[in-house]
């Protein structure tokens, strides 16, 4: 298990020894399947229990949860408080209690209509555990830098489900933290609890979280807009992309109210208005709303990919054989699969545009070349690009997260040159 895939060392011999039935490794796309053969009656663990036993879990909560954290959504979002002028952003309040304050944030007026949002997940009790997740220091760089560069002009927002993350997160001024693991799911949401089937290649708590947070995000965007905050534009983005600019200025042609999404990073950094992000989720649900119209959906949509993922991760489509294979094939959808229907039937006003169009530079993802990041007066450029582009964001995926901190140190301005080597994932 040399360099990287050390870290599966443990789950590897935790098989050897028996306690798993069987597993799975696909270093190609370093991705790790270990299906339990066992369950504990007891067990917590959301990538082990059925979809339907996990996400019944979802509704019950402890009544001393953060901040009525266990009333409805309507009911607590009613609760209209006054926020102290000397509040640093209402961390530990659950999800509709916190969106019915964002009237102020560290005690200003929140002016402006433009939102960035995160979605920070974190798994129950250890179900990644051969993943590596939330690195609480970087996390709370990315907070850090996104706000630097975007406050006032933007509202900040991260919606979490993990306290260890309230906790840290809770002192940074400008940011808006909803806590949204306590709270009673909305009606889309139930709708999609209801009725979701994993139809993936990521194990079934990774992709169940990425269909879901679109819903999420969009109700939110509905109850603070119905407590009178302005959202005329919105920016969603995953936690390893980090800012260089104001992200509007990829595309500076294109009227951002008039067009329901713009994709600039496929499901990490995406453009909305409410109505789009809305519609989208409202065509997630329909699409989910009969199996039979899932299946064909996937059948003529999804991807095709050699091997055999079983279990939990497709249970509605199992491997098979192709016409003219000899090997097992599966089909599975990712969140961007569906997104990229859904901007296919309306293309006028929902964008895909190739990376080479942008206004400035966007690193969509690293590991297939190599990078001599230098300051330009207030600009950052590539020292020995032909382009001379100016950088507007960077996304750190997967292993390459480890990477932000010191590139966020440069960025800051310590040092005046950042080499950086993803080709062959060295770092000086």
């Amino acid at each position: 298990f040399q360099g990287e895939y050390k870290k599966y060392i443990v789950s590897f011999l935790s098989f050897v020894h028996g306690e798993y039935a069987s597993y799975y490794l696909d270093t190609s796309l370093e991705l790790l399947y270990a299906k339990q053969g066992i369950l504990k009656e007891n067990a917590h663990n959301v990538a082990t229990e059925s979809f339907k036993t996990a996400a019944s879990k979802v509704n019950k909560v402890e009544e001393t949860a953060h901040n009525a954290a266990t009333e409805s959504f309507k009911t607590a979002a009613s609760k209209v408080d006054n926020v102290e002028e000397n509040a640093q952003n209402v961390a530990t309040e659950s999800f509709s209690t916190a969106a019915s304050k964002i009237d102020k944030v560290d005690g200003d007026p929140v002016l402006s209509s433009r939102h960035v949002i995160f979605t920070v997940f974190e798994p129950e009790n250890g179900a990644a555990s051969n993943f590596e997740f939330n690195n609480y220091t970087v996390l709370e760089a990315i907070m850090d830098s996104t706000v630097k560069l975007l406050h006032p002009d933007w509202c900040v927002h991260v919606l979490v489900n993990d306290d260890k993350i309230i906790e840290k997160l809770t002192p940074r001024l400008g940011l808006k933290v909803v806590n949204y693991q306590g709270t009673t799911p909305t009606k889309r949401l139930q709708q999609f609890d209801a009725t979701y089937v994993s139809q993936t290649v990521n194990p079934f708590w990774f992709e169940y979280f990425c269909m879901r947070r679109w819903i999420l995000i969009a109700d939110y965007l509905e109850q603070i807009s119905s407590n009178g905050i302005p959202v005329s534009q919105i920016f969603t983005l995953d936690d390893d992309v980090v800012l260089i600019k104001d992200p509007l200025l990829v595309d500076k042609s294109v009227d951002w109210i008039g067009i329901e999404s713009y994709s600039i990073i496929n499901g990490a950094a995406v453009s909305w208005t409410a109505q789009g992000i809305s519609s989208f989720s409202n065509f997630l649900l329909d699409s989910y709303s009969s199996r039979e119209k899932l299946a064909e959906i996937i059948m003529m949509y999804g991807k095709l990919v050699k091997g055999c993922a079983r279990g939990d991760h497709v249970a509605l489509i199992p491997c098979f054989i192709p016409e003219g294979e000899k090997e097992f094939h599966t089909v599975y959808m990712s969140d961007r699969h569906w997104y990229n229907i859904w901007v296919g039937m309306q293309p006028e006003s929902r964008i895909r545009k190739s990376p080479e169009s942008f206004d400035c530079v966007v690193v969509g993802g690293l590991g297939d070349k190599n990078f001599n990041f230098i300051h330009k007066g207030s600009d950052i450029v590539d020292d020995k690009s032909q382009n001379e582009g100016v950088y507007c964001m960077v996304h750190f995926q997967g292993l390459y997260k480890k990477y932000i901190m010191s590139f966020l140190s440069f960025v800051n301005g310590k040092g005046s040159s950042y080499h950086l080597d993803t080709a062959s994932n060295l770092l000086r």
